[in-house]
C-alpha cells in the first residue's frame, strides 16, 4: 500500500491484492504516506476494517490524524473502512467519499492495478518516495516508516 495526500488535503491510497486479502481476515496493514506538497519526509498510513470508527469523522471512510501534524518524518494517518465501502471497493475497484471536515477533503481507494488511475497514481509515489528516500540517506527497499 502507498498513499498520497495533495494540497486540498484529497488522500488517494493504492492497495496491492495483498493488502486487500489482509484487510478482509481481519488485519491492519501500513505503508508509505507521502505529502506530494512537501517531499521532504515520510510518513505512514494505518488501514484497517472497522465498523466502529467508519464514522469517525468521514461517512463509511474515516480518518485519525492526530500523529499527522509533524513536519518531520514519523507523521501518520489511520485509516477506518466500513464494510460496506470494503465490499465496494473489492467489486469496483475504487471507491470513495468527502470527508466531514470543514475543508471537504475527499478520500479514495484504489485497487486495479491494471487501471490508468491506478498505475499512474502508484508510478508517480513510488518516484516522490524514492526521491524523498535520497534526500534522506536512506537505502530503498525500507520498509514502512515507522522508524525513519
Amino acid at each position: 500500500m502507498i498513499a498520497g495526500i495533495d494540497r486540498e488535503a484529497d488522500i488517494n491510497i493504492f492497495f496491492q491484492e495483498n493488502d486487500l486479502e489482509n484487510l478482509s481476515q481481519g488485519n491492519q496493514i501500513s505503508g508509505f504516506l507521502i505529502r506530494e506538497y512537501r517531499l521532504e519526509n515520510l510518513g505512514n498510513i494505518k488501514t484497517s476494517i472497522d465498523n466502529q470508527r467508519q464514522n469517525l469523522n468521514g461517512f463509511g471512510i474515516s480518518i485519525d490524524d492526530k500523529n499527522y501534524w509533524g513536519i518531520d518524518s514519523g507523521f501518520s494517518l489511520d485509516v477506518f473502512i466500513g464494510e460496506e465501502f470494503f465490499r465496494n471497493l473489492l467489486q469496483n475497484k475504487q471507491t470513495g467519499c468527502r470527508q466531514s471536515i470543514r475543508d471537504g477533503s475527499k478520500i479514495h481507494l484504489y485497487a486495479d492495478p491494471h487501471s490508468f488511475d491506478y498505475q499512474t497514481g502508484v508510478d508517480y509515489l513510488e518516484f516522490c518516495r524514492d526521491l524523498i528516500l535520497r534526500q534522506n540517506n536512506i537505502p530503498p527497499k525500507t520498509p514502512p516508516c515507522d522508524g525513519v
